[in-house]
């Protein structure tokens, strides 16, 4: 199996309606924004791991090595990357399903198979993706943000911008299209961060994704 259950649970729970959060590090993060956000929902929503993926079925290991615990010169323990799907919920106990770690570095395909159908057992009723990407935008203005979807119907109410170009896609943009096929509504949000400042952490860019998604995703937070 390409997934275990936390050993804290018996069996999968069952649970009502809620959203999923995605943010696998590995593709475009302009100042870490969107790894801050989810950062800051894994705190605001308690969530502990619920499924762990398999490491050595999607992890390239030369690419990503784990971390070696040294103390004095005895090899104490290996922090190995890993996938995870957690589970929190909001200030008004409302369900949020958070999917963080490193992006998978093989199997694309098979890893958005299961995760579109862990999200279809665990009654998904809506994906919301983070990012952030440099842009030509002064810091002296509100952060901006655009979306994507393979639906137009996901996207014609949201007041973000909708852009035309041709780019290299993450996972998450794979996600986007099998849990549409799925018929859970999914978008990505990204923020745009001015391009002088990619290199450093810039708040207001998390700030604008934790609005957005308990805008467009329905919940409350307490950030």
């Amino acid at each position: 199996m390409s997934y275990r259950l936390h050993e804290g649970y018996a069996k999968m729970p069952s649970l009502s309606s809620p959203l999923l959060v995605v943010m696998l590090q590995g593709w475009i993060d302009a100042s870490g924004a969107a790894h801050a956000a989810m950062t800051r929902l894994i705190t605001a929503t308690g969530a502990t791991t619920l499924v762990t993926f398999d490491a050595d079925e999607f992890i390239d290991f030369r690419a990503r090595r784990p971390t070696m615990e040294l103390r004095e010169g005895i090899n104490t323990r290996l922090d190995w990357p890993t996938t995870e799907l957690m589970l929190g919920r909001d200030i008004n106990d409302k369900e949020v399903l958070l999917l963080t770690g490193p992006e998978p570095d093989s199997k694309w395909n098979h890893f958005a198979k299961v995760v579109g159908e862990l999200a279809v057992q665990l009654r998904v009723r809506k994906m919301i993706g983070l990012g952030a990407y440099p842009f030509a935008t002064p810091h002296t203005r509100a952060v901006n943000l655009s979306c994507t979807s393979p639906s137009s119907d996901a996207i014609v109410s949201l007041p973000y911008v909708r852009s035309s170009v041709d780019v290299p896609a993450g996972i998450e943009a794979v996600l986007e299209h099998v849990l549409t096929g799925r018929g859970i509504s999914s978008v990505g949000i990204w923020a745009q961060v001015p391009h002088y400042a990619t290199s450093m952490p810039y708040p207001p860019a998390t700030v604008a994704l934790l609005s957005a998604v308990c805008d467009t995703g329905g919940i409350s937070l307490d950030v």
